[in-house]
């Protein structure tokens, strides 16, 4: 009977897992975050053998979800390539570099947009956390509390016919 219930478990675990990176990919569009495309590849989910389940992302997600505080200037590069990736980049490599260069002081001196404001430029709040709302948590707890509750009524039902014999 355990080995149906961790069965069982981990597959409602890995069908949870999958569907919360289909709608991280989601929401990270529909916020008019994707760029280059490798945030949306990065993220994941995994469940060990101890049905923990892990969803994964790259290492910047929190700054997708959060903002990016006031502080030290991002590389001026770095900002570049993404104004490129984003289709915002102009033929004219000087003015890629001051609006390269304004956003870089922005950040160092405001913060983000996302961070001074909690909102991404198409009004998301929070894209992220949107994958695992009340709602959808209840619905696994609710799904493995059935899972289990039918098998272990169907084995106590074996029980009671070989009992009957």
């Amino acid at each position: 009977m355990l080995i149906a219930l961790k069965k069982t478990a981990k597959l409602l675990l890995e069908a949870f897992g999958s569907d919360s990176v289909q709608q991280l990919r989601d929401f990270h569009i529909q916020a008019g975050q994707k760029a280059s495309g490798r945030t949306f590849e990065a993220f994941g989910s995994v469940v060990s053998d101890d049905l923990l389940l892990q969803v994964e992302g790259a290492e910047h997600v929190g700054a997708l979800e959060y903002g990016r505080k006031a502080g030290g200037m991002t590389p001026i590069e770095v900002i570049k390539q993404w104004i490129k990736e984003k289709g915002l980049a102009s033929a004219i490599e000087k003015e890629n570099v001051s609006f390269a260069w304004a956003i870089a002081k922005t950040h160092q001196t405001r913060g983000s947009y996302l961070y001074r404001t909690g909102k991404t430029y198409s009004g998301f709040e929070r894209p992220l956390s949107k994958a695992f709302d009340e709602a959808r948590i209840s619905k696994l707890e609710d799904d493995l509390g059935v899972s289990v509750a039918e098998i272990i009524s169907s084995e106590v039902f074996k029980d009671l016919q070989f009992i009957k014999k």
